[in-house]
């Protein structure tokens, strides 16, 4: 038994209050049974996810403590850690330090070191508990600020042990109070969500919905998170009245007096721990109720004696969970002074205790206590707070900086303050949580010129800490922050008149308005950087910024100083010995020549670029090396080695914890797939890629290759959000390596939705947007998007005779044409060629190019078809085998050519199975006449000798001509003396037969089959 649980010997135990919460469960049979549903499905291998929102005071713990209660009884494992009101969340991972922690005590330790493995001392660095030895204070040698995908390596490691964890057993995974969570802990738990699918793991965070205003950080991490399948959100109502006369009954033992509940209930309208506390506040209902939460709270702690009272102010003002050795540092009782004032908190149930230390049985507790205490009273006791720390760290129980900097700078002591939060800063990038540690350093720079002796006093000079501060701003998604920041680190280095200061000022610079999408200015910095420095001789500063420049040069798009910067990047890091710089330049090399045709020498650098960083353990550039690789092998044709290296590309970049990567090998994977027409492994890979919700350009990535799925199934809306998810992602960027294959996306969604005017616009633009730096390997579809807008334009405008807007049309397919011919010319790929997909595409612009002017080629569509099949894109192949089977009926042409291209077409969508597409093509045969079964150039007759090779009756043929010429139903009534309505049933039922669903479209059926007024029989017959 505990010493708090143990009567006091020979004393007065009547002091010793009645409980203050009902022992029986009440109420939340709905919740409850919504929880254990999904605990339920985790327990059958499908992951799930609740949030638990309410009020402060209504029950979430308790709801939560009754699931874990019942989840331990079917067998499973309960993980909790709280988020801690501390600090404006500077403390990070406080939930998941909390549940390593209680792992670590409840495992045996040999069981519990199998399990870490060779995570063991990463992890101990966010709970020195699970480590058998002390950790240094330095931080490790491969974690450093700005590096990502630091903290995606730990989210992996902490994803990994509760994938062994549930391999065991069933795992619930609670977090409560996620309003206080600090940023890293909501980044690692939208990471966790992003990835679960079949695991045993039931995740449950509560928050409170009544502090959430409208700038609470907490707000978009619920709307993107709540908005996941597997997510469910609950919100827990407060108590009927009915619950509550259950709940004051568990209370007083007996039931309530409806007079009680009734004063009960209108005082606090069914908040669970207000009626606690105000039974307890009344003497268990024999007293007044006092008129205010605030005065029950300030009752309740008045009424405790005077050491019990002072231990609670300590633990107030430590802000969160206090273990009993500070406690005893600070309150300075005797040990048995001490231990009484405890035994009355935890007895009159302000405190509760584990293993861990002491806290307040509730946050409005905590708050009551701290809110009592006159300023001066605040200062003194974080003064005293800060001593303790400073001459006793391991008093803080882990992130001592952060706590240390908090006290120092509430007790008023800035120049204590400034060292901590560096020292704070540091410790926040030392396990990877670099949104905190940016605020650290942020908070360090305010107090900065205030401290006179501060670069005595820091460990990190002024022009350090603005660095890091700008590096964990970038890293934490905050690019324009991490500008303004970078900007004042270069003035800071300016005024030392060192060019390597100088010249890495610049260059880290130019990684910032990248990110936050200035490729203009993001150049202008890199150039700086090179010149600053002198060209010879050769350095390992040098050798950096060169290789940046170059890395710069080759994303905005195709120029020969590229290479010639590559080069540069790629001999100067091997005169100074930059073995990982080396590798970064030829990558950078490898992806600059694959963009310019030069397959072989791009593929041999990017081989080599791999194998370097493969040598020097160096993730990040390994990962770059499967993506740029990749893209090389694909933009020769060789489609298949692609996908398989973008897979094994992923697998290695979740390994290695490599996390952006992960997501864009993915989404390269994803794509490549769709256009081999491996739909189906596609779409697995896209449902987990989307759910994971990527961030920047690995966004880009992923949600274009799940618009372009989409828009292949024909779920055209979701294809459409698809596309604008990667826009957002987007950002500013202009380049067409990002630019290309979302507008490609997004004016294929309108052509199909009979939109070729908005099609056009959103193509043109776009081609507008990278003119005169575009990759054409990652514009080519943009091109061909825009012809077959124009073509669809331009046979819209024939259809009902207007020749102007026909002609224009014409004119802008012509001039598309040549801009993407010009691209192509043999003068400007003279280390080789553009690849055979923009060529394949060129074939289609020339076949589209022919529809607009109302002639469609049947050649030209073969020669396109022909090479879609030899690059193996059965989608492609597919739509010009379309086309050419219309180009061959409206020609008059060879009918079992056509029969035999529309019946490929149909086949290749149906295994795809592309309903768009098939609707189109099936429609097209339908109408002509041509069976896509059997055999035979015709679909046969069904005797009707007023069935022709549209399927339409005589009357319905002259009335569709009547459409083509763009009559009107009441003309057309007047012309065959027949009514306006009976003119109208015509129309319609024209329309179904056709498949069409305008009289745009009729008409354009109309004329691409040649029919006209004159040649369409004129039945003068009643009708």
């Amino acid at each position: 038994m505990s010493i708090l649980a143990t009567p006091v010997a020979g004393g007065d135990n009547r002091r010793v209050p009645p409980r203050v919460s009902s022992p029986e469960f009440v109420g939340r049979a709905a919740e409850l049974a919504r929880l254990e549903a999904a605990l339920e499905r985790a327990e059958r291998g499908s992951a799930a996810a609740a949030f638990v929102a309410g009020e402060s005071g209504v029950g979430k713990t308790r709801l939560l403590r009754e699931l874990e209660r019942r989840a331990v009884e079917r067998g499973a494992r309960v993980l909790r850690g709280d988020c801690v009101a501390f600090g404006a969340g500077e403390l990070a991972y406080a939930p998941l330090a909390a549940a390593l922690r209680r792992l670590a005590r409840e495992l045996d330790p040999a069981v519990l070191d199998e399990l870490l493995g060779g995570a063991r001392d990463e992890l101990a660095r966010l709970a020195p508990e699970l480590s058998p030895t002390p950790l240094g204070g330095a931080r490790a040698q491969d974690v450093s600020a700005g590096e990502a995908h630091a903290q995606a390596r730990l989210f992996g490691l902490l994803r990994a042990l509760l994938d062994r964890l549930a391999a065991e057993s069933p795992v619930l995974f609670a977090i409560e109070d996620l309003h206080w969570a600090d940023r890293s802990t909501l980044e690692f738990v939208s990471s966790l969500l992003g990835g679960l699918h079949d695991e045993r793991l039931l995740l449950v965070c509560t928050y409170r919905s009544d502090e959430l205003h409208r700038r609470h950080p907490l707000r978009p991490f619920l709307a993107e998170a709540e908005r996941r399948e597997l997510v469910e959100r609950i919100e827990l109502a407060p108590f009927s009245p009915v619950e509550l006369a259950a709940q004051v009954a568990g209370i007083l033992g007996s039931a309530a007096a409806p007079e009680l509940v009734a004063r009960l209930y209108a005082r606090c309208e069914g908040n669970a721990f207000f009626v606690e506390e105000l039974l307890a506040a009344s003497g268990g209902a024999t007293g007044p109720l006092p008129p205010t939460l605030r005065d029950v709270l300030s009752l309740r702690l008045e009424a405790l004696p005077h050491d019990a009272r002072a231990v609670l102010r300590v633990a107030a003002t430590a802000g969160r969970r206090a273990g009993h050795r500070l406690l005893a540092t600070v309150t300075d009782l005797p040990e048995p002074a001490l231990l009484d004032a405890l035994r009355e908190a935890v007895a009159h149930h302000v405190l509760v205790h584990d293993s861990d230390g002491y806290a307040f049985r509730h946050a409005l507790l905590e708050e009551a206590a701290y809110a009592d205490l006159l300023p001066g009273e605040r200062t003194a006791l974080h003064l005293a707070l800060a001593e303790a720390l400073s001459a006793d760290p391991s008093l803080a129980g882990g992130a001592a900086a952060a706590e240390l900097a908090h006290h120092w700078r509430a007790a008023h002591r800035m120049p204590e303050a400034l060292a901590a939060y560096v020292a704070a800063g540091l410790e926040a990038e030392r396990i990877s949580a670099f949104a905190e540690a940016g605020q650290h350093f942020e908070r360090a720079l305010e107090v900065w010129d205030l401290v006179e002796d501060a670069d005595e006093r820091s460990e990190l000079g002024l022009a350090a800490v603005v660095a890091h501060a700008a590096q964990n701003a970038l890293v934490s998604g905050e690019p324009h922050r991490a500008v303004t920041l970078g900007r004042r680190a270069l003035e800071l280095a300016d005024g030392t008149g060192d060019v390597v200061s100088q010249a890495l000022a610049h260059e880290r610079l130019g990684g910032y308005l990248w990110a936050a999408g200035d490729s203009d200015a993001a150049l202008a910095a890199h150039r700086d950087a090179v010149h600053v420095l002198p060209a010879q001789p050769p350095t390992p500063a040098l050798a950096r910024v060169l290789a940046a420049e170059a890395n710069i040069l080759m994303l905005r798009g195709p120029n020969e100083e590229t290479r010639a910067c590559s080069e540069r990047a790629v001999a100067t890091a091997r005169a100074v010995g930059e073995r990982a710089v080396e590798g970064r330049a030829l990558n950078t090399f490898g992806a600059a020549m694959t963009m310019t045709g030069d397959w072989v020498g791009g593929e041999r650098a990017l081989r080599d670029a791999m194998r370097i960083a493969e040598e020097l353990s160096e993730e990040y550039d390994t990962t770059r090396a499967y993506v740029n690789l990749g893209v090389c092998l694909d933009k020769q044709g060789r489609l298949e080695e692609a996908a398989e290296l973008a897979l094994e590309g992923a697998r290695v970049a979740e390994r290695l914890g490599v996390r952006t990567h992960a997501s864009f090998l993915g989404g390269d994977a994803c794509w490549r797939l769709i256009r081999l027409g491996r739909l189906d492994e596609a779409q697995a890979i896209a449902e987990r890629a989307v759910a994971a919700a990527p961030k920047g350009m690995a966004g880009v990535l992923v949600f274009d290759a799940a618009g372009q799925l989409a828009l292949r199934r024909g779920r055209l809306g979701a294809a459409d959000e698809h596309f604008q998810r990667s826009r957002e992602q987007r950002s500013r960027t202009r380049d067409s390596n990002w630019v290309g294959n979302t507008a490609c996306g997004q004016a294929e969604v309108a052509l199909w939705r009979s939109d070729p005017e908005g099609a056009q616009r959103i193509a043109t633009r776009a081609l507008d947007v990278v003119a005169g730096s575009e990759y054409v390997v990652s514009t080519t579809r943009v091109y061909a998007a825009a012809m077959r807008a124009a073509a669809e334009c331009a046979l819209r405008a024939l259809a009902v005779g207007d020749e102007p807007r026909a002609g224009e049309a014409q004119r802008d397919a012509r001039v598309t044409l040549e801009r993407l011919r010009a691209l192509l010319i043999p003068d400007r790929w003279p280390e080789g060629t553009a690849g055979p997909e923009p060529v394949a595409f060129e074939a289609v612009c020339v076949a589209e190019l022919s529809r607009a002017e109302g002639h469609p080629d049947p050649a030209a569509w073969d020669a396109a078809a022909e090479r879609f099949a030899a690059l193996g894109e059965p989608f492609e192949l597919a739509y010009a085998r379309w086309r050419q089977g219309e180009a061959l009926i409206v020609g008059d042409g060879d009918r079992t050519a056509a029969q035999a291209a529309l019946r490929e077409a149909a086949e290749i969508a149906a295994t795809l199975r592309a309903p768009l597409l098939l609707a189109e093509v099936e429609g097209l045969a339908r109408r002509a006449r041509v069976a896509l079964g059997g055999q035979g150039g015709a679909a046969d007759d069904d005797d009707d000798p007023e069935v022709d090779r549209l399927g339409l009756t005589a009357r319905e043929l002259t009335v569709l001509s009547l459409v083509a010429e763009g009559h009107t139903n009441r003309e057309i009534g007047a012309s065959l003396f027949i009514s306006e309505k009976t003119a109208s049933v015509h129309v319609s039922r024209i329309l179904a037969k056709l498949g069409v669903r305008s009289r745009v479209e009729a008409a354009t059926t109309a004329h691409r089959l040649g029919l006209s007024a004159a040649s369409a029989p004129r039945d003068r017959g009643s009708g």
